[in-house]
């Protein structure tokens, strides 16, 4: 990245206005380097307390710029709402840096995890099948609030086409006439219902506690508005997905927790949200951009490529 990094005095700096406190100093707990972007976990030490924060430094200046509108959005519709937390903080432009509040509450994906010690233990078992079906009716309705608040009517294959060619070498997996019948789905689909769409409403950004839902890091560098189906999709492969290959458990337990979490998520979330073609056109795409993220992390991720290539080979038949 050419943007500069920020230093602990440089955050410490940043942080002191947003907290409202002078900041005497901040430890820098963890540090992630990607291709477009720099994630840093922070401690900021004042003089009462200590606060845990996320910064996240872009290297687009377009996706950043979307992320803050898309934030501040959030953070204003669900002021005043302890049901619904947007932790952000704030910004600092010429670091093109997004500071956000670290919430501890544990995220869907980790929710999805049956711990196998205690499958014997009925009672553990359907506590936490209980608590699994209540935050997913949790986060269908939080979604659902979400589309409806930022609902208009337009294009839909303009991000989805968008979408497919910065990821050719993704496309070049299918066979010839796979990649015929995609990019002839995708340029067949009309303006319908669109909103703003989170771009990454996946089990791992969604935190939740009985009182709490937490929404992080919107993918909007992606795509900034289009149809629903994205999100609820992205959410129905996501659970799916990390029920399958993060349980502890044997596999026939699988089968039917996944159609409970997706029911359940169903359930809150409701209907209406466009043409059974765009949600055909979501799916292929994203098992599709899925498919080929986990072929390019290695072995590490061959069953669950092998797995999100069976169901891109199923709705590709269906198109």
């Amino acid at each position: 990245m050419t943007i500069p990094k920020p230093t602990d005095r440089d955050f410490a700096a940043l942080l002191a206005p947003l907290l409202d406190h002078p900041v005497q100093r901040v430890d820098i707990a963890e540090h992630q380097e990607r291709l477009y972007s720099n994630t840093w976990i922070l401690r900021a030490h004042t003089q009462k307390t200590a606060v845990d924060v996320v910064a996240k430094q872009w290297s687009d200046a377009g996706a950043f710029k979307r992320q803050i509108k898309a934030l501040e959005f959030a953070r204003d519709a669900y002021a005043g709402r302890p049901d619904v937390c947007i932790p952000y903080l704030g910004v600092s432009e010429p670091h093109q840096l997004l500071l956000m509040q670290r919430v501890p509450d544990p995220n869907i994906e980790r929710l999805c995890i049956l711990p196998f010690p205690r499958l014997a233990d009925r009672g553990n078992a359907l506590r936490w099948k209980a608590s699994l079906e209540q935050a997913c009716i949790r986060v269908g309705q939080w979604l659902r609030e979400w589309h409806t608040t930022t609902a208009d009517v337009g294009p839909v294959k303009p991000a989805l086409e968008s979408y497919l060619e910065r990821r050719p070498e993704f496309v070049a997996l299918l066979g010839k006439d796979d990649q015929r019948r995609l990019w002839t789905l995708v340029e067949s689909l009309q303006p319908e219902a669109t909103c703003v769409v989170h771009g990454d409403f996946a089990p791992i950004n969604i935190l939740w506690s009985p009182s709490r839902l937490t929404v992080v890091d919107f993918g909007i560098a992606e795509c900034e508005r289009t149809t629903p189906w994205w999100d609820y999709v992205s959410m129905e492969i996501g659970l799916s997905s990390a029920l399958r290959f993060s349980m502890r458990s044997p596999g026939m337990w699988f089968p039917s927790i996944a159609r409970m979490a997706c029911s359940a998520f169903s359930q809150g979330y409701g209907t209406g949200t466009g043409s059974s073609r765009t949600r055909l056109a979501c799916l292929a795409v994203r098992y599709l951009t899925l498919y080929g993220s986990d072929i390019r992390n290695g072995r590490r991720y061959r069953k669950r490529a092998a797995w999100h290539r069976l169901q891109l080979e199923k709705v590709m038949a269906a198109v």
